[in-house]
């Protein structure tokens, strides 16, 4: 727990878990090959409004069709064609009464292969504010490193105690910025099967 934020396993759908934090404002989700940047993070959270709709923020897809092979297959999967948009699973932020929605519904929602996409169609009726921000490095491959980041994803056990080093040494995470995949803003003024139009590894201006 870090001022406000509880660490807890998305996929328990535990209650016992959920009132042992009963005081936690939001759950950061997060993969133990993911660095983070939590003094980033929580000041952000603490501008928030408490009048602010429940907080669902981070890296956001609405184009991928079920996976029908492999670990993540979801054969089971007929609420469309396309996984209703949901924040990749590097990391991510949920308001807790969003959390304690899926603790107290957990006997009826339907658990899919990928607790990530299982998340997205739990919240896909609820009122919540869908916050899709590049920062979030958090796809199933990295798009590098960008002192930009507030979260990476797939980082080797040495690229996370480098990361650190970099940032207590000299105030940046990156020994040196890098790009390998472009970055994308999420429009949601379109069907999710064109919400996404990533670019150029070469343009930076988004992170």
């Amino acid at each position: 727990r870090e001022r406000g934020i509880a660490v807890l396993d998305v996929r328990q759908h535990d209650e016992v878990a959920l009132r042992a934090h009963r005081h936690f404002k939001y759950m950061l989700k997060c993969d133990d090959d993911t660095f983070l940047r939590p003094e980033v993070i929580v000041p952000e959270l603490a501008e928030r409004s408490p009048s602010s709709p429940p907080l669902y923020w981070g890296f956001f897809d609405g184009r991928h069709a079920p996976r029908q092979q492999g670990q993540w297959a979801e054969k089971s999967y007929v609420l469309c064609d396309r996984y209703i948009p949901y924040a990749k699973g590097g990391a991510y932020v949920l308001s807790a009464s969003l959390v304690a929605y899926v603790a107290q519904n957990r006997e009826l929602l339907v658990r899919f292969n990928s607790e990530d996409v299982s998340l997205g169609s739990w919240l896909a009726a609820v009122a919540v504010e869908r916050r899709h921000d590049p920062r979030f490095d958090t796809e199933y491959v990295s798009r590098g490193c960008d002192n930009r980041f507030v979260a990476m994803h797939k980082q080797t056990t040495g690229m996370l105690l480098q990361s650190y080093s970099n940032l207590v040494n000299t105030g940046a995470q990156c020994s040196r910025e890098t790009r390998t995949r472009g970055s994308y803003i999420y429009d949601w003024k379109v069907p999710p099967s064109k919400c996404c139009k990533r670019a150029s590894s070469r343009d930076r201006s988004v992170p």
